[in-house]
This record gives structure tokens, sequence and C-alpha cells, in this order.
């Protein structure tokens, strides 16, 4: 059995970190290895500012402790390129090198990977830590593309994000042309994943007399009023269910018409893949890897980001025409089966892992 070590943030079932569950997912799905768990990111409910950088401190004084009774090991390392994560994880890379461990970096998307107009040092650090002979995990062919073209990175591998399909196969969705649409929102509750945007479209839907209810799950974000303002525009038309875990998201799955995302950037969603697999229809930002997975008016809807009139024209159609509705949900269901196989993916990850037992990659 191989023995790795795994970095990712706190694997806690309620951490709604998207990190956190393809961790979770590939430790309870691949038997063959053994992978012990350092624990690296911010918790749900803890602070940031200064207390982030007491945090980071005492992350670099377990790291290396840990690192110390374990030299020469192999670390998947588990690696979002936002803002922090490129100032940080860098460091944390470069100490587990200097005990002679074998990296794997698995990119989790980000706002600097298709953003231009990064700075001058982001972009130095990141293209120290591509210019790495280890293997690099994206989520997507596109993502492939723009790491190899814009931070020259070596030894890429295309592995996308995949979800359990076990409770998912069952389930049938049926058509039904009388009932509001339902729409789902699953994820953290964030400016940055649309949420302003999609409050001013909601206005005018309400506004409009579309009917519609709208599903909320997930962590608010702290000293965020999200809710209380969906709450106060939308009134019964809005629900907020908090954090859902195993059959209660999946009742949320069924009950729902439509996954909703106008995020300014992603991965590769887990909860829109899982969406997809229970049949919803997806409206979603043209970002990071979506488009692999989403094709317009054939499994779904693509919208700009940062546009209300884009996400109140797709609510509209998909109320009006109930039939796409039904069968861009059936064939998102079928896309999930043909593309995320879970044996598949442990299957691909397993070689990746073998070219760091077999060969000298350092």
């Amino acid at each position: 059995m191989k023995d790795i070590i795994i970095v990712c943030p706190s694997l806690d079932p309620e951490n709604v970190s998207g990190v956190s569950s393809v961790a979770r997912f590939i430790i309870s799905n691949n038997p063959s290895v053994n992978y012990s768990h350092f624990e690296l990111g911010k918790k749900n409910e803890e602070k940031g500012g200064v207390f982030r950088v007491f945090r980071i401190v005492n992350n670099l004084k377990q790291w290396i402790k840990f690192l110390n009774k374990r030299r020469g090991s192999i670390i998947h390392y588990n690696f979002p390129i936002t803002r922090k994560s490129a100032l940080r994880d860098p460091l944390f890379m470069l100490i587990a090198r200097l005990f002679l461990c074998k990296l794997i970096i698995h990119l989790h998307g980000g706002n600097y990977l298709e953003n231009n107009k990064t700075s001058f040092w982001v972009s130095w650090i990141l293209k120290r830590v591509f210019s790495l002979k280890c293997p690099i995990i994206v989520l997507s062919p596109n993502e492939k593309s723009i790491l190899e073209r814009k931070f020259n990175a070596k030894n890429v591998h295309t592995l996308p994000n995949c979800v359990d399909l076990t409770n998912s196969d069952d389930f049938e969705r049926k058509i039904n042309i009388d009932k509001p649409l339902t729409i789902l929102y699953i994820g953290r509750i964030v400016e940055t994943k649309g949420l302003n945007y999609m409050f001013d479209a909601f206005k005018i839907l309400k506004d409009k007399g579309v009917p519609f209810s709208l599903i909320f799950a997930g962590e608010e974000e702290r000293n965020s009023n999200f809710i209380e303002r969906f709450r106060n525009l939308l009134d019964r038309q809005f629900i907020y269910k908090g954090i859902v875990l195993g059959k209660d998201k999946d009742e949320l799955f069924k009950k729902a018409d439509v996954f909703l995302l106008p995020s300014f950037y992603e991965g590769l969603p887990l909860s829109l893949l899982e969406s997809m697999s229970f049949g919803l229809t997806p409206i979603v930002t043209n970002v990071g890897s979506i488009n692999y997975c989403v094709t317009n008016e054939e499994n779904g809807i693509i919208i700009k980001d940062h546009n209300s009139t884009d996400i109140v024209n797709a609510i509209e159609y998909l109320h009006n025409n109930r039939e796409n509705l039904f069968i861009w949900g059936c064939k998102s269901k079928e896309k999930i089966k043909c593309l995320f196989d879970p044996k598949e993916y442990i299957y691909n990850l397993n070689k990746i892992y073998d070219t760091l037992f077999t060969n000298n990659i350092d």
C-alpha cells in the first residue's frame, strides 16, 4: 500500500470548501493508498486579518515538525490559485522539498488562473512553482493549455473533479409545466459567487411577476448580509437551508429544477457536478473549467459574469420552455455519467502517483 500525505483544509464534512470535498472523495474512494492528512486552510468559522498571520506561523511550525518525521515522503498538495494561497503555499512547498519530499500539485481553479492582471510578484512566484518537474493536476484541457502557455508549466495532467453517482443513478426527473421553477444555489455565500448580481436579477424577476422559489444552501461569509437581503426581498419565495450534507443535500437536488452559479471564478465545482447528476439544468458563467461539462443551450445556459440581465433572461427562458428545461436536465445527467466515472478517476490518479514511486521526478 502506498503512503501519501494529502494537504488540504479540514476534512470535517461540514467544511464547505470544494477542495476539502475533493480530498474527502479521493481518500474514501482510493483504498490502495494510506493517506496522512495535514490540515492547511481557513475553517468556516475562523477569523481572517491578523488572526490569519498567527495561523500561518503556527501552521509552518506544525508543518516542519510533521515533515521532520516523514522525510522523503510523497505529498499530494491541493492548491487553489488565489492570492492568499499563491503567497502562502509555495513556502510550504519549498519546505517540503528541503525535507526531500516529492510533490504532486493539484490545482483547483482560482482567480489567478485566467486573470491576465496578475501582479508581477504573484506571477513570478507561480512561474517558479510551475517550473518544477513534479506532476501538476488540472481540471480540464483548457486549464492545461493556460498553465502551459501562461506559466510555462511542464508535466501537466488533466483530471476533472469527480462525484459519487450512487444516489443519483436511480432518480428519474419528470417534466412539470405547472409549478414555479425552483432555483438552487449551493456554495459559499460570498460576493465573488456573483450574489449581488443574483440579488438584482431576482428583484427584476419579482417585479415582473415571474413565479419562482429560490433556495440557498451553504455557509455565509462573516459580516455578510446576503441572507438577510434575500429574505427581505423575496419573503416566502426564499429559503435558506444552511449547510446541507448527505441525504438532505440529495433531497434539495431532487426538489430543484435549476442550479444557478453566476460566479466570477471557479475550478470545476463539485456542487455543479452533483446537481447535474440529479438532472438539474445549470445556469452558469463560463469561468474555470465549467465549459468542460456545460454546453450552452445543449445541457444548460452559459451567462456572462457580472451581469444581472443574463440571469433574468435565462430564468425567464426556462420558465417559458419547460420541455427544454427537462431535455437539458436529462442531458446534464448523461454528461456527468459519461465523463465522471469514480473508478476511472481513481485509476488515473494512481497512474500519476506511480510516476513518483517509480521515477526520480523531483
